[in-house]
């Protein structure tokens, strides 16, 4: 899972490397340029790496990012960001230890921020102290942890990476819930409303489709009638706002999510018997109203899982 969110969190923070620092480092603005586009410097965090024990980390992304100054000309300093799963106790030294390797090599302001995508509301230490014998070291980093803020507060942000923060959150909640079904609803309700967030924010197309993609595959649904049960209202929702591009996007991911595998020949029979129920039957729905559309076969088999032959047999 966290191979999975790595990716995920890398390309938010690329796409959105402005707006994520602004709102984990509010005040960011008083000195840095943001209008000047920050640089990434990835590769080169590579070489100042830690070795770390696979089995045991919980750190899901580094990046290292070059931003300058209000001062103009090439005067920057270097953010260093690590985004944790949770807490363990090697945070702090490890922040240390790339702080003090980072600044040798770069001869460069550093300043450094750990986002905790945890659910537990407990502060974490963000300050590194060492002593030996009269000599003493105190470093201190930046912490923003995705439970800090309320439900309020991220619905009103102008920010729109506050989208991303509730994405974390949801699935941050649902993965505390024991019970499968009701685990499955309350992420299947909670994806839709942040996407009818995401749609009211009126973001740039471009933006829009970044955060729908960081929602859809960031919360998890497992149970697959509750996917394509997801893939049903998000229809809806797109028929409803009519918005050019989206419905596209939504419908390309949710025939990654939402194809029930292996049960094409089942369907197939229930269809032909008139024995498809509940969410099958609004499968068979939806699969009018892609048909309507004049939309691909192909794509609608996929989304669907109706076999093509019948889905010929809709008049468009």
């Amino acid at each position: 899972m966290i191979r999975k969110e790595d990716n995920l969190w890398k390309a938010i923070i690329e796409d959105f490397a402005v707006d994520f620092i602004s709102f984990t480092l509010p005040d960011a603005h008083k000195i840095l340029n943001l209008q000047q586009t920050p640089e990434f410097l990835d590769k080169e965090l590579e070489q100042v790496h830690i070795a770390e024990n696979a089995h045991f980390t919980t750190k899901i992304v580094d990046k290292l990012i070059k931003v300058y100054t209000h001062k103009g000309g090439d005067d920057c300093l270097l953010v260093h960001v690590e985004v944790q799963a949770k807490y363990n106790s090697e945070v702090e030294g490890r922040m240390m230890t790339y702080f003090s390797r980072i600044r040798e090599k770069y001869q460069l302001p550093v300043t450094a921020i750990v986002v905790y995508t945890e659910a537990s509301r407990k502060a974490r230490p963000q300050t590194y102290v060492y002593e030996c014998m009269g000599t003493s070291l105190t470093y201190k980093f930046n912490v923003y942890k995705i439970s800090d803020q309320t439900d309020r507060e991220l619905i009103t942000h102008s920010n729109p990476f506050a989208l991303v923060i509730m994405a974390a959150r949801i699935e941050s909640t649902r993965r505390k819930i024991k019970e499968p079904e009701q685990r499955d609803n309350y992420a299947m309700t909670k994806k839709i409303d942040l996407i009818k967030l995401l749609i009211s924010k009126k973001l740039n197309k471009q933006n829009e489709i970044r955060i729908l993609k960081f929602i859809h595959h960031y919360i998890h649904l497992e149970n697959e009638n509750i996917k394509v049960n997801f893939a049903i209202e998000v229809d809806k929702l797109t028929n409803f706002t009519n918005i050019m591009g989206i419905e596209e996007t939504i419908i390309s991911m949710a025939k990654e999510e939402a194809m029930l595998e292996g049960r094409q020949k089942g369907m197939l029979q229930g269809i032909l018997e008139g024995k498809l129920e509940g969410k099958l039957e609004e499968a068979l729905a939806i699969a009018i109203k892609m048909r309507q559309k004049n939309m691909d076969i192909d794509l609608i088999a996929e989304v669907t899982n109706i076999p093509v032959t019948t889905i010929l047999q809709i008049n468009a």
